[in-house]
């Protein structure tokens, strides 16, 4: 047979790197839900999801683990393609092999009948070096010349390899009836997968040539198939969405199982708020995120249209939000909780630009039935002014700062019109393409217009004359804005760039380069510090106006994650940056940004870019040509005497430390033993025995990962990971909770004393006794309270007595629950890397240089971790209720941020030893110490919650929310202005929102504002249907 050509893998060094936006969900773990009846009684079932609203502004999701690998390699010709394996888990906790299709060059591609083996292929050590450049890619899927060509031992197939980098599969007998694009054998040898460009996927039993069942109709040409090794699961890829098939070899049916989505879209349109802390971007995924600078973090997600968002604006005020969508609607949302307030209809098509009128009353649109409509928001936002006809759709629209006039864009006309009289006042004629852009100059008296035909003009609003006109972009514009003191003209356009104008003289300032696609909008912040894009390229992007700096890139998934980038490789993304659909691609390797946590996690990226928070940014070299990961290789295991052997080899970036997690809990943090050198091609490492591990669940599947670093410590592999059935019977004996509490309010000294940190930890362990006893026995929980007291016999939590809790709760087993609550102060020490400490009762200062001191009266997270390593729980919680003052104590009045190193150091400790991190730290003991509440704020909330219904009888039981599919979810969110707390409530159905409530009372009064929402909640529920 005719083998491809091979290709030398240095060609592709030379790539500069970029980023990439690969669709990508990240993995939700199953939810424990709360059920409640809503009277207490014969209510209806309310079920409130209890973790991931926050991260996400609304419900959490029910799912299993779903997420799929892909990216466009831009590679030369000859490249083939070969799978990898990556384990995914499956809806009813099917566990299937996922394949990323990556291509490989310096390999051969080769195809028969047989069963493809899935074992590991490595190459030599030379070959599987890599100094490549780091770079972002997205993958793609064939269409240049044939290079090799091979027909299968049966005679059925033709298997063909191209320079355009795809391999095709051609079936000689398939009832295809159009060109067969891809092939794939199931992991049985004999069962194979075809697609074609057809729109349908046919499943053949290859050794007699017939086909299973019907064929698979999909709504676009079928363009890849592949198969896992493990199970009958097989995924077909048409269109932009791949997804997942079961199939039954009995009866040759196939059923869909899901689809694998991300946010692949474009990013369409911007806005800053009023007063510069929040940022608005709209998508193409047909939904708005709010951002906030002060934070960082993500914010809203405004969802509900029904087509893509194509433009966003905040009123003047700052209070309400409102999008523009193609569904032919547009929306209004209150900032505040992120809740549509009203929707805007009329239109007979698309809406693109939406303005707010400088004193925030009125509303207009443009819309692709050829008509600007104006809006009256103090008349219920009803219809009041209609604005056309157009010659065709209405491409953009802007008022004058007096609200009395309109701007509109049609076609390569623009005209003024008089809003009260709906007639127009004057065109402006000049430009001979589509005009994109139009608006106002702050003080009215300028119109600026931009387009297709690459010139932005400036216009005398009075008597519609050309001024000037800007030449500079080599493409159409699509934006162009002035700043909000008129200094600037900032325009976007299709060439890629944004460029920076004088409107005075026409003078192009600067240019803005980065985005790999068209820009499609651009806004300045209120104080022209920051320049905001969007871009087809599906990020937004910051920008520093006076240098042109990139700052940061702004990117959203449609599972609600969100990731901020810089060009050093610095990132903050939700889920303590652990995303899935961001990644940086060196050489052949796909790196997650979760794998370059240890040097790159940057929490409040963006807060410190927009100088909200004043930490500095860590001092990092940039990811350029990082030295990669090992390749990490296992034997299988012997279920007679199962001990795990891996061996390391070394590709270009040495063999640094071996982490080996067993079920999401490190077992050891250095697999190396000590005796391996870092510069060796390979490295077999010592065996490590698992039989009659503590974290070892009797008769079920565990999971063994091992991680592996390159010589700097810094980047990590994937991990590899191995399903493991431990021989016995599972256990049905309650689990037992193992709860170590512990405070502290008195210190050496009186300069860091608290109030309420050791009763805090008193209520606490009175709850979780209460609980506890009533969930699972009284003689199945094990409570150890540590406090500074005067009560006789009460221990205080020194470092010996925390230590020896620790040793005792080491007795649990595999299935019991381990749950740490800390209270009293938290420091961070030893700069960007350092560690968070919970100081102990010796401690008279939050001052701890001296290495002595810390080892006598603190206790570090690295110290927890180990301790905690040591009790076999697998489901644990640790809650931190603590003060960060420490050695700033006598500046309370000083607003701070929680440090980046804390959150930095949490994290490390839940990514070893799969904790649930629930820390609230505040900045100082002033906020720590709300007088009202006569708690700290985040034991009060969760005692109070706890009180309120968790621990009534009867009312209030643990279940897994699989069970109760039909059940309602809750989101909500509340502010507080002086005394009175504002509450919204959103009730949801499979995601789906359907109704909402608004409900105040006073702050002192908290138990009966609960009461009326549970109230208020029982009266909707009773009127949906249902």
């Amino acid at each position: 047979m005719a083998a491809a050509e091979q290709t030398d893998g240095a060609r592709i060094s030379d790539a500069p790197t970029k980023w990439s936006n690969q669709s990508g969900l990240r993995p939700t773990p199953s939810i424990l839900s709360v059920l409640s009846r809503a009277d207490g009684g014969s209510g209806p079932w309310i079920k409130t999801e209890t973790q991931g609203e926050k991260a996400h502004g609304g419900p959490s999701a029910i799912r299993a683990e779903k997420g799929i690998e892909s990216g466009m390699y831009n590679y030369p010709p000859n490249c083939c393609e070969l799978s990898r394996l990556k384990k995914v888990f499956m809806p009813g906790n099917h566990t299937f092999t996922l394949l990323r299709i990556a291509l490989i060059v310096s390999m051969t591609f080769t195809a028969s009948c047989a069963a493809p083996k899935r074992a590991s292929v490595t190459a030599g050590p030379e070959k599987n070096r890599t100094s490549a450049n780091a770079r972002m890619v997205v993958q793609l899927t064939h269409a240049n010349h044939v290079s090799a060509m091979d027909v299968s031992a049966d005679g059925h197939f033709i298997v063909s390899a191209g320079w355009d980098k795809t391999v095709r599969l051609w079936n000689i007998k398939t009832g295809h009836e159009n060109a067969v694009t891809s092939v794939a054998f199931c992991h049985d040898g004999h069962t194979v997968v075809t697609g074609s460009q057809d729109a349908t996927a046919r499943i053949w039993n290859a050794l007699q040539g017939t086909q299973y069942g019907n064929a698979i109709s999909h709504t676009n040409g079928v363009t890849v198939v592949d198969t896992s090794g493990e199970e009958t699961v097989f995924f077909t890829a048409a269109g932009e969405i791949p997804q997942a098939w079961s199939l039954d070899l009995s009866s040759g049916i196939a059923q869909h199982l899901l689809n694998f989505e991300g946010n692949s879209d474009w990013v369409s349109a911007v806005d800053f708020s009023p007063d510069g802390k929040r940022l608005l971007i709209g998508t193409w995924d047909d939904t708005a995120r709010l951002w906030d600078a002060g934070s960082g973090a993500q914010l809203q997600r405004l969802q509900g249209h029904t087509g893509d968002v194509r433009g966003v604006t905040f009123s003047p005020d700052g209070q309400w939000i409102v999008t523009a969508a193609r569904d032919g609607t547009a929306r209004i949302w209150q900032t505040a909780n992120g809740l549509e307030f009203h929707r805007l209809t009329g239109h007979k098509g698309g809406i693109r630009p939406v303005v707010f009128s400088a004193d925030g009353r009125w509303i207009v649109t443009g819309g692709d039935d050829g008509t600007a409509r104006v809006w009256d928001r103090q008349a219920a936002f009803s219809q009041v002014s209609l604005l056309g006809p157009h010659e065709d759709r209405v491409s953009s629209v802007a008022f004058s700062p007096d609200g009395r006039r309109v701007v509109t864009a049609s076609k390569n006309m623009v005209r003024l019109w008089d809003v009260a009289t709906q007639r127009i006042i004057r065109a402006f004629n000049g430009h001979t393409r589509l005009v994109n852009t139009v608006t106002f100059s702050p003080d009215g008296r300028r119109i600026l217009s931009a387009g297709w035909d690459q010139i932005i003009r400036l216009w005398d609003a009075r008597s519609g004359t050309e001024l000037l006109n800007f030449e500079g972009h080599t493409n159409g514009i699509h934006s162009a804005v002035f700043s909000r003191d008129g200094s600037y003209v900032a325009t976007g356009s299709e060439d890629k760039t944004i460029c920076l104008w004088d409107p005075d003289s026409g003078k192009q300032l600067r240019c803005f380069t980065g985005h790999t696609s068209a820009v499609i909008q651009v806004a300045f912040s209120p104080d022209n510090r920051f320049l905001l894009s969007a871009s087809a390229d599906q990020t937004a992007r910051l920008w520093d106006t006076a240098t042109g700096e990139e700052l940061c890139q702004l990117i959203s998934f449609r599972d609600g994650g969100w990731a901020v980038v810089d060009k050093k490789g610095r990132f903050d993304a939700s889920n303590g940056g652990d995303v899935e659909g961001l990644h940086w691609v060196v050489g052949l390797e796909a790196i997650a940004l979760s794998q370059l946590k240890e040097r790159y996690y940057e929490p409040g990226l963006l807060a410190k870019k927009m100088g909200y928070n004043r930490e500095p940014l860590r001092n990092v070299v940039s990811f350029v040509a990082p030295g990669l990961f090992p390749d990490v290789i296992t034997k299988p295991l012997d279920p007679r005497d199962p001990k795990l052997q891996i061996t390391l080899v070394n590709r270009g970036g040495g063999i640094g430390r071996a982490i080996i997690l067993l079920n999401g809990k490190e077992i050891i943090s250095d697999a190396r033993g000590g005796t391996v050198d870092p510069s060796a091609e390979q490295a077999e490492l010592p065996p490590i025995p698992l039989a009659g591990h503590p974290y070892l669940l009797a008769g079920q599947k565990n999971v063994i990962e091992v991680r592996a670093y390159n010589a700097e410590g810094f980047l990590s592999s994937r991990g590899v990971t191995i399903a493991y059935l431990e021989p016995g019977t599972a256990e049905e004996e309650k689990p037992v909770l193992w709860a170590i509490v512990a405070g502290v309010s008195d210190y050496a000294g009186n300069a860091i004393d608290l109030r309420y940190a050791a009763k805090d930890a008193e209520d606490m362990a009175h709850a979780l006794e209460i609980g506890g006893t009533r969930l699972f026995g009284a003689d199945h929980v094990r409570l150890t309270l540590l406090i500074t007291s005067d009560k006789p016999g009460q221990d205080a939590p020194t470092r010996e007595r925390l230590q020896s809790a620790f040793e005792a709760a080491a007795q649990a087993r595999a299935t019991d629950l381990l749950l740490v609550y800390l209270a009293g102060h938290g420091v961070t020490y030893g700069g960007q890397d350092g560690d968070f400490y919970y100081l102990t009762p010796d401690a008279g200062s939050g001052n701890i240089d001296d290495p002595a001191i810390r080892a006598s009266v603190a206790i570090s997270s690295m110290e927890l971790t180990e301790m905690i390593r040591k009790v076999p729980a697998l489901k644990q919680i640790l809650i931190l209720d603590t003060c960060a003052s420490g050695r700033v104590v006598e500046r309370l009045t000083e607003k701070r941020d929680i440090a980046s190193s804390q959150v930095r150091a949490l994290e490390r400790m839940k990514d070893r030893t799969g904790l649930y991190v629930l820390a609230g730290a505040a900045a100082d003991a002033v906020s720590y110490e709300a007088g009202r509440y006569g708690q700290g704020l985040l034991t009060w909330s969760l005692l109070f919650g706890m009180r309120g219904a968790a621990l009534r009888e009867f009312q209030f039981v643990y279940v897994d929310a699989a069970d109760f599919p039909d059940a309602y979810s809750l989101a909500g969110r509340y502010w507080v202005k002086g005394n009175l707390v504002n509450v919204m409530v959103m009730l949801f159905k499979e995601d789906i929102q359907k109704a909402s409530i608004a409900v105040s009372g006073d702050i002192t009064r908290l138990n009966r504002l609960a009461a009326d929402i549970i109230d208020e909640v029982g009266r909707t529920l009773a009127t949906l249907p249902g």
